[in-house]
């Protein structure tokens, strides 16, 4: 009814799989002053939509783009900000570490696990951390339980780290973590910022599934009795978080099968001759099932595997999917380190956590921004970061002292050009990504039409002030949300029906 809303500016935009099979239709109020020519307001309609469902699509295929007004500068996203702590392994400090956290400000902390051998107490602060966490523990938070090393002497701890804990400590850990550990779960980024924390299978040794993990696991976890039901499991977890809107990254222990084989790769075998893949099966197979499904994730955290390789030298801490799915290794070990005799040197190997013979410490953690908006969950920036801890303990001050970026993007018609730091080489290697045509996208499933008509109500209200739309298209938003918790179920009739009676209303 206003003026600057053109009467007839309601717009069917439909994309056809090739074969037809599959549509995906949605009405979109297209806002135009009555000065305007109507067929200026339809291709500009037209225009805008099919690049935020083009852009979904061709995101679960694994290529990134981001649609853009050529008549007007999109304003800058805010940012999801992920700091992760890879292994820990007694080097934690509840009040030097929260100090660094406070000063990175994250959105969410996430920790991989290995916090020491079955480490009640160490676990237990970090459950009490006054900020949003996400936990996945690892195979030393298990070290007695998992497998029968109470027959043999156990590895001496790390400087810091404190001795095994009878057998039941995993359960323990598990109480005292509650919702914040993710294995086989699931918890939300707090605020509007659309990201949830997908946990893998917990407790992560790497490579086969042997019989002491399937047992491990089962006692754990009901129905999680085999490799298949732990990829199929994790599946779930990743669909349910979409099905709410938001974007999934998926963290586990150790790294999917599926790296490189070289000793130095992400999750490469490096105490034996000849290299191997000690990467996560069943992640790889979870990994193979959503992306059949066009499934994208944007980004996968791990651990387990460290960043010195066995022999001296670095490991590859960065891998670029097939898929386009970004996997990031944060297991830098020692992460808390004595400060450097010398300013511009890296910190020094020896670890003595909060000893007063160190009043400074570097401490290590992974800093990932994500996007919001049009182009949600996409990675901005991934960086190793070190920062400084210095003074008493009601007085400290914390310090961004290195840096190490490990991503770098550039967009183009044919694909995203990746660039990943090689900490193996010392250099950076290049991954191109190719983009599809946009007439080759197919929509599979009722899973993908949701999907992408959820998107294109987001990026609508990402342009209310141009389409002066806001509140029938939130109304919109917020039944197609409802409608995709409901498994899908509607058919392509009733949704037309139900967001004409939106609209009119």
């Amino acid at each position: 009814s206003s003026a600057e809303v053109h009467a007839t500016g309601m717009q069917l935009i439909r994309i056809a799989h090739d074969q037809a099979h599959c549509a995906l239709a949605c009405i979109m109020p297209v806002a135009c002053t009555s000065a305007e020519d109507p067929s200026h307001c339809n291709q500009a309609a037209d225009y805008h939509l099919r690049q935020a469902i083009a852009s979904r699509a061709l995101s679960q295929k694994g290529v990134h783009h981001r649609a853009m007004d050529p008549n007007k500068q999109q304003p800058q996203q805010e940012l999801t900000r992920l700091v992760i702590i890879g292994d820990v392994h007694g080097a934690w400090s509840a009040t030097a570490d929260l100090a660094a956290l406070k000063l990175l400000n994250p959105s969410m902390c996430i920790f991989l696990g290995d916090f020491g051998n079955e480490d009640v107490e160490l676990v237990s602060q970090v459950a009490s951390l006054e900020l949003p966490k996400a936990v996945i523990l690892g195979n030393h938070d298990a070290w007695n339980t998992m497998t029968p090393r109470r027959l043999r002497q156990p590895p001496p701890p790390l400087p810091g780290e404190t001795p095994a804990a009878p057998a039941n400590a995993v359960l323990e850990q598990l109480r005292l973590l509650g919702p914040s550990h993710v294995g086989f779960g699931a918890c939300q980024v707090p605020g509007d910022h659309h990201v949830s924390i997908v946990g893998a299978r917990p407790f992560s040794r790497g490579g086969k599934y042997k019989e002491t993990i399937r047992a491990f696991i089962a006692g754990l976890y009901e129905g999680i009795d085999s490799e298949e039901a732990s990829a199929q499991k994790i599946v779930l977890c990743t669909q349910q978080e979409m099905a709410r809107g938001n974007s999934v990254v998926l963290v586990s222990h150790n790294a999917p099968l599926g790296c490189g084989n070289d000793p130095w790769s992400i999750s490469g075998i490096d105490w034996t001759p000849g290299g191997g893949d000690h990467g996560d099966p069943d992640l790889r197979t979870a990994l193979d099932i959503m992306t059949e499904q066009g499934i994208k994730v944007p980004l996968v955290l791990c651990g387990h595997m460290h960043h010195r390789t066995q022999g001296g030298g670095h490991r590859r801490m960065v891998h670029m999917d097939t898929n386009g799915t970004l996997i990031l290794n944060a297991a830098t070990v020692p992460r808390v380190r004595r400060a450097p005799a010398a300013a511009g040197q890296s910190p020094r190997k020896a670890v003595l956590p909060d000893s007063p013979e160190d009043p400074v410490t570097w401490r290590h953690f992974l800093c990932v921004d994500l996007q919001q908006g049009p182009s949600m969950g996409k990675v901005v920036s991934a960086r190793d970061v070190w920062v400084a801890v210095s003074g008493p303990p009601q007085t400290l001050v914390a310090e961004v002292m290195q840096t190490q970026e490990l991503v770098r993007q550039r967009e183009g018609q044919a694909g995203t050009n990746w660039e990943l730091w090689d900490a193996h080489l010392q250099r950076w290697s290049n991954v191109f990504i190719a983009e599809p045509k946009i007439n080759d996208l197919s929509i599979s499933s009722h899973f993908d039409a949701w999907r992408c008509m959820t998107y294109v109500m987001d990026h609508l209200l990402q342009n209310k002030s141009r389409f002066h739309i806001e509140d029938r298209v939130s109304a919109i938003s917020s039944l197609v949300r409802g409608l995709m918790s409901t498994h899908w179920s509607a058919s392509r009739q009733d949704v037309q029906d139900e967001l004409t009676m939106v609209l009119q209303s």
